[in-house]
């Protein structure tokens, strides 16, 4: 087994500069697991974390020909997927408190049972999604990325799957 913070080889990274999809697959494939963790302690969401992580792994494809070796790929990866988490936090709006989760007890004689664990971490899956589910088609992609310019009706009965016309 290689090590995590070996550098790439000089011929794939060669390659990938180039643009070849196979060549970037390669270099960043054994740090996807990891960066899909990671986008999802910063962020809290399933969903949200493959969110990022997808963003975040266009973003290093475009930039490939940046990457200049002065630290691991997978320092870089790091550096790209943290910066893209940071890009989803920014956009998103703040979360709604739930009545659990209220302004502070007035009456501290009884400030009821105490709040166990974190408040919005969703549960990681067991197994991780099949590789079809993870990377959509191109035009799953393109209509995703036109959806979310329409109003949120039209988004919601126009793009219903991988298949789906836009």
């Amino acid at each position: 087994m290689e090590h995590l913070d070996a550098p790439p080889e000089p011929e794939l990274l060669a390659s990938a500069r180039r643009g070849d999809p196979a060549a970037f697959e390669r270099l960043v494939g054994s740090y996807r697991r990891e960066l899909y963790a990671h986008c999802y302690r910063m962020l809290g969401s399933v969903q949200d974390a493959e969110d990022a992580l997808q963003e975040s792994l266009l973003g290093a494809w475009r930039g490939i020909a940046g990457f200049e070796g002065r630290s691991s790929l997978r320092a870089w990866l790091y550096r790209v997927t943290t910066n893209a988490c940071l890009r989803l936090i920014a956009r998103r709006p703040q979360r709604m408190r739930s009545m659990d989760h209220g302004p502070p007890w007035r009456d501290t004689d009884d400030l009821g049972d105490p709040v166990e664990g974190p408040v919005w971490l969703e549960p990681w899956p067991d197994e991780p999604r099949p590789a079809s589910r993870a990377a959509p088609t191109r035009q799953a992609a393109t209509c995703g990325a036109r959806a979310w310019s329409w109003p949120s009706s039209r988004r919601s009965s126009t793009c219903r799957g991988p298949s789906a016309r836009c």
